[in-house]
């Protein structure tokens, strides 16, 4: 920040880390598309950006719970959340943020865009 500049609720947002909404749109459009190369630049950027892995965790939870159901059924939402909270813990265990997230983003896209049935794996804790 340059001194005398305003003090935006931007760049609040941007000194506390908080990623804005719009940010996963590349990504959760490719995810929508079942792109992994298009969704692994998405991932890529974002944390070229700065911003970092559990936030990009917490905002794709968010966008998950949020899909419509017609789109995203409970049981696949379900699945996805289960991944995010293995996610979630790995990070704070120290594993390589990129390696997770986009490990979380191809397991969402087929949860998304994958068969519909119920397997046994879908459903462990």
């Amino acid at each position: 920040i340059a001194p005398g500049a305003p003090l935006t609720p931007r760049v609040v947002q941007d000194l506390a880390g908080v990623i804005p909404p719009n940010a996963l749109d590349a990504l959760w459009a490719a995810m929508g598309e079942s792109k992994i190369a298009a969704a692994t630049d998405a991932v890529n950027d974002l944390l070229a950006e700065g911003y970092i892995a559990s936030g990009i965790e917490r905002r794709l939870h968010a966008k998950v719970l949020g899909a419509d159901s017609a789109a995203l059924t409970d049981v696949r939402k379900g699945a996805i959340c289960i991944k995010l909270a293995e996610v979630d813990s790995r990070l704070v265990q120290g594993c390589d943020p990129a390696t997770q997230i986009i490990d979380c983003v191809a397991h969402a896209m087929r949860r998304m865009n994958g068969p519909s049935p119920i397997r046994a794996e879908d459903t462990k804790f």
